[in-house]
């Protein structure tokens, strides 16, 4: 600023006497001071809104308003004025905190030497910054008219540079395109966004300055999603090219969504007056290490910081360290250093040779004491300073840890500041680089206009042409410049879509549409341009001939709908049941998506004689024929020659079979499984020459994907079937396991074979002796009087299943003299003849019979046979268990005369109780009954009861048939009596369970009984039933010392000592018997 030069000065300030002293030293630097003074934030605001300012000084501390709160004011007026803190009281600290806000710098009142230096250093950075944003706004205000039509054009335009291919210019349209923003991809080379086939495509431009078509040309995106544009390069001069894309992704189908890349530029701030005046980083940080260790009286020092990654610190800084370690990188937590920059906080160890966190990289240095302090600008780590002692573990004290963090600060400015300096150094340089491309702006878009393959408009407000450029008039028949002057809408009057777009931008709407000029399509934009009151002034305009584009998309979109035609096929084949469905939803959805008039399917029969229209033949009427031989039509021919035929006019083929009237072409392709060939589907139109070699194929694709399904549908009813007989035997075979009836196993055996191979009549013969038994007969005539019939076993068919072992197949029984029609089945003309074969000896056999000749198959024969073995091992089993309960039943027969026979002898043995056996195993069996013993738990009890007293075998007659009182020693042994039974029949395994009774019949309720003595529930249930029976008996019957009792005294007795003698539960159910008649 030149002396006497005058400055607007916007002081901030309580104290008129600091004005004052402000004003003089201003003076005193040759300022003309124009200065208006302050106080709070409405003056202020008030004082930014009436006047022009060069600059603003604060006071740090006013009664009511402080420096943050200007400099708050200032950001919030959107000026951009050099803001300055003088002040006599502000700390160092608060000095920086109130630099990295955004002041630009501050001075102590009693020192302001530096206030005039620092006032023309940002007031002359503030003139800088506006000069160059007007002169941006001019630069822009000149190219904006030629920009007009790049920045409008539907197509991506880019400027591209000749050798490197980098990017130096793009429109909104490559935005678009590329998914990037114009000033990303001005960081990029084509290489980078086109990079298949990139050098090629420098290389033909470097060679020609000619406009190159370079045809479809894939465009990556930044989420790797690709984009395809039709490329035309349009050379402008020996430095630059213009690439016009024309965006065909949507009509391939192939856009996905754009995802933008974020890039932000981290702001970088000044704070302190001695680290903003630095511009060379390294020696500052250096000096500053050397302060720190200075400061807290350390002998080392170091300053490490954050790499790109974010994940990593490199030593920059190494005072007094040995020279390897610098460049040492360190990992995030990694260390004292890690731990400080991955937690944001100040760290101290005592003795780092012994913490147990300590770096590797240091293992082998005896570093003892260490502190640690972050650099944070905005709140993020950018590096860590620490001190270090070999010597000292005494603990730092608060003051020290506040200095190294104070340092810290210091550093972090010094890094920022020296960042900020090399972005603004970079910033100006591509400022001055943009400046010099926008100069060259205009004449290069001018080319881009007057050089695409396209067609560039202009018209005025009354729709004459005003501009006609472009190579694409040429399609039109058109010069450039021929038609300006001229009415497009008479031009044009016949064209609708182009009348009605040029209408709508007259309007002020911008318009688009597809024109189409004889056999040429254009995509075609109508925009309106606007002088300054917004009054439309014409329309600019850019047409596209998107001819071929439009071919490729009807293409395209008969490729798409056969893709999806076929993927429909394939999955319904998955999903369908049966074939017939597929069959008819095939003709259904091909007669309606391509073959209207007529579309089918047709089959051959099994003797390959005729083919057999499907049902679902679409076109076919109620009066065609269902049946065609395969000569003397197209159908037939193509099954004979397995080979399709596409007919353009049938008129003139001579074996056309005209079904359908008005049809014209036809197409027959064969379905071929394997090398033979199973049907034909067919198609037929109303129009010559319909079909194209794309139907053929199309067809001859479907004939294959229904070959294919034919044949799974094929494989899948074999195997159901397989699978079905194989779960009818599997289910048959249990069924036999579990049932040892053999009238029931025949019977399974006839049904489990009726599920697996179909018969009219069957029969099972066992081999008894020399005789066959027919003993299970299903659909043979006068079954009833065939059943148990017997037939020599010699019969020659039987004899021949011995012989062989296999199993007989006859194709027609009826002449075959074997077959003696035994049965009266004479209708018999298919039969077969499986033996039944039992642990390698034949037992029989099971013969199916049925009026068809040839009814049986090999296959048949296989799964009869595998169940005839596992028939044959069932008859015998069930034969065996016949056997064996016939001869259980003799032996139980046995075993129960054997003990009738005993209770009979002990009767005979002692004439006073005969009969008493047989009456009381007959009562016995009643109560038991009564009580809900089972039929087969009253088995033992009955045998118990019948051997009740067998005991007294052991007993000697002089005392057993003793007339007279017996003597208590000979009650003693009389006692032994239940003992002695459990001993004689314990040993017989069969009589175990009938033991109760014979042992502890004479055992009473209150224990006042014998052997054992037992009381209340510990004497078996069986056992206190019986006691009750046998006192009955005894009191009703007579003995030679004493007269029977009577029944009502034998009654009373027995209720009177329930719950004495007798289980009071057992007599209950005694006496209501006994009042039900059921014990008489």
């Amino acid at each position: 600023m030149t002396v006497g030069e005058r400055l607007r000065l916007l002081l901030v300030e309580d104290s008129d006497l600091d004005a004052q002293l402000l004003m003089y030293e201003l003076r005193q630097a040759k300022f003309d001071v124009r200065m208006r003074r302050v106080e709070t934030g409405d003056e202020m605001r008030q004082a930014l809104l009436e006047d022009e300012w060069d600059a603003v000084i604060s006071d740090f501390r006013l009664p009511s308003f402080s420096a943050p709160d200007a400099l708050a004011v200032l950001r919030e007026s959107g000026l951009d004025l050099p803001f300055i803190i003088v002040s006599g009281t502000i700390g160092e600290e608060t000095a920086v905190e109130i630099m990295r806000s955004g002041a630009h710098d501050y001075l102590m009142k009693d020192n302001l030497s530096r206030l005039a230096e620092a006032l023309r250093r940002e007031i002359r950075e503030a003139q800088m910054r506006a000069a160059r944003r007007q002169a941006e706004v001019a630069l822009r205000q000149s190219e904006n008219r030629f920009r007009m039509l790049f920045e409008r054009s539907n197509d991506a335009i880019f400027v591209v540079e000749r050798k490197t291919g980098r990017y130096l210019d793009a429109n909104h349209a490559a935005e678009r395109l590329t998914g990037r923003s114009i000033a990303e991809i001005k960081e990029l080379t084509t290489f980078d966004i086109t990079p298949k086939g990139a050098q090629e495509r420098l290389e033909r431009i470097a060679q020609t300055e000619e406009t190159i078509e370079f045809g479809e040309v894939e465009y990556v995106r930044p989420d790797g999603a690709v984009c395809i544009a039709q490329l035309t390069a349009v050379p402008i001069n020996q430095e630059v090219v213009f690439g016009i894309a024309h965006d065909v992704t949507e009509a391939r189908q192939a856009q996905l969504a754009l995802q933008r890349r974020a890039q932000e530029l981290e702001a970088l701030y000044t704070t302190s007056l001695r680290i903003n005046a630095q511009i060379d980083l390294m020696p500052l940080l250096h000096t500053i290490v050397e302060q720190a260790a200075l400061l807290l009286d350390a002998p080392m020092g170091g300053l490490y910081l954050m790499q790109q990654d974010g994940q990593t610190l490199e030593l920059v800084v190494a005072h007094n360290f040995p020279e390897r370690f610098l460049g040492t990188r360190l990992r995030l937590g990694e260390g004292l250093s890690g731990r400080v920059a991955q937690t944001g906080k100040p760290l101290m160890v005592f003795d780092y040779s012994q913490w147990e966190n300590r770096a590797n990289v240091y293992d082998a240095v005896k570093f003892r004491r260490i502190l640690g302090a972050p650099l944070i600008v905005k709140e993020r780590v950018i590096g860590v300073i620490n001190v270090t002692d070999d010597q000292r573990t005494d603990p730092y004290s608060p003051e020290e840890l506040r200095l190294l963090q104070l340092v810290a600060d210091q550093a972090a400015i010094a890094v920022e500041n020296a960042r900020l300096l090399e972005a603004l150094q970079r910033e100006l340089t591509e400022r001055r680089q943009a400046e010099a491309a926008l100069r060259e702006s205009e004449e290069r878009y001018r080319t881009v206009v007057t050089g695409a393959d396209v067609v560039s408009f202009m018209l005025d407000k009354n729709g004459v042409f005003t501009l006609s450029e472009g190579k694409g008039l040429a399609q039109l028949g058109l010069k450039p410049g021929e038609v300006v002057g001229r009415s497009a809408l008479e031009m044009y009057r016949d064209y609708p879509s182009i009348v009605e777009s040029i209408r709508r931008a007259l309007s002020g709407q911008t318009a688009r549409s597809e024109d189409h000029i004889g056999e040429i399509v254009f995509d075609s934009t109508y925009a309106p341009f606007f002088d300054e009151h917004g009054t439309v002034q014409g329309v600019i305009g850019v047409a596209v001939d998107i001819t071929e584009r439009k071919r490729a998309e009807q293409a395209l979109h008969r490729q798409v709908k056969e893709l999806s035609m076929l993927h429909t096929i394939a999955g319904m084949a998955i999903r369908v049941r049966t074939m017939d469905e597929l069959i008819e939803f095939v003709t259904q959805e091909m007669g309606r998506a391509f073959y209207s008039d007529n579309f089918g399917f047709a089959f051959l029969d099994e003797n390959r004689e005729y083919l057999y229209p499907h049902p679902s033949y679409r076109g076919l009427t109620e009066n065609v024929s269902r049946q065609y031989p395969l000569h003397g039509c197209v159908s037939g021919s193509v099954v004979l020659s397995g080979k399709p035929r596409r007919i353009g006019d049938v008129s003139q083929v001579s074996d056309y079979l005209m079904v359908t009237p008005d049809i014209r072409s036809e197409l027959c392709v064969p379905i071929n499984l394997g090398e033979r060939v199973i049907g034909i589907i067919n198609a037929e139109s109303k129009q010559p020459d319909f079909f194209t070699e794309d139907d053929e194929r199309l067809m001859v694709t479907i004939a294959g994907q229904m070959a294919n399904a034919i044949e799974r549908f094929r494989l899948f009813d074999a195997e159901s079937k397989r699978r079905h007989e194989a779960e009818t035997l599997i289910e048959a075979i249990g069924a036999l396991s579990s049932s040892l009836e053999l009238e029931k196993v025949l019977e399974i055996i006839i049904n489990s074979v009726e599920q697996v191979v179909p018969f009219d009549s069957a029969s099972i013969f066992l081999l008894e002796g020399s005789v066959l038994r027919i003993m299970m007969t299903r659909g043979v005539p006068n079954a009833e009087q065939v059943l148990n019939t017997t037939f020599p076993a010699d019969d020659p068919l039987f004899r021949e299943t011995i012989r062989n072992g296999h199993l007989l197949i006859l194709d027609d029984a009826s002449q075959d003299p074997r077959f003696n029609q035994w049965g009266g089945t004479t209708y018999v003309r298919g039969w077969m003849g499986v033996p039944l074969v039992a642990r390698g000896e034949v037992i029989g056999y099971i013969t199916l019979d049925s009026r068809t000749p040839a009814a049986y198959s090999t296959e048949q024969a296989r799964l009869v046979r595998a169940f005839a073995n596992q028939a044959a091992i069932a008859i015998q089993n069930a034969r065996l268990f016949q056997e064996i309960q016939k001869s259980l039943r003799e032996l139980n027969e046995a075993y129960e005369t054997t003990i009738e026979g005993w209770s009979r002898a002990l009767d005979l043995r002692d004439r006073e109780t005969e009969g008493h056996t047989l009456r009381v195993t007959e009562l016995t069996l009643k109560l038991a009954q009564a009580i809900g013993f089972s039929e087969e738990e009253c088995v033992h009890i009955r045998r118990g009861a019948l051997l009740h007293d067998m005991g007294k075998l052991a007993v000697p007659d002089r005392i057993l048939l003793k007339p007279d009182s017996l003597t208590e020693d000979e009650w003693e042994i009389m006692r032994m009596h239940p003992l002695y039974a459990y001993e004689m029949l314990a040993p017989i395994e069969y009589l175990r369970p009938a033991l109760e009774i014979p042992l502890a019949h004479h055992e009473r309720w209150d224990g006042s009984g014998y052997p054992r003595g037992l009381k209340g529930e510990e004497i078996p249930l069986v056992a206190r039933i019986f006691s009750v029976i046998d006192v009955w008996d005894a009191l009703t019957s007579d003995r030679p010392y004493r007269l029977a009792w009577s029944q009502q005294a034998t009654l009373e007795y027995i209720r009177k000592n329930a719950g004495v003698l007798f289980d009071p539960k057992v007599v209950e159910v005694f006496l209501k018997l006994w009042e039900d008649g059921k014990l008489v």
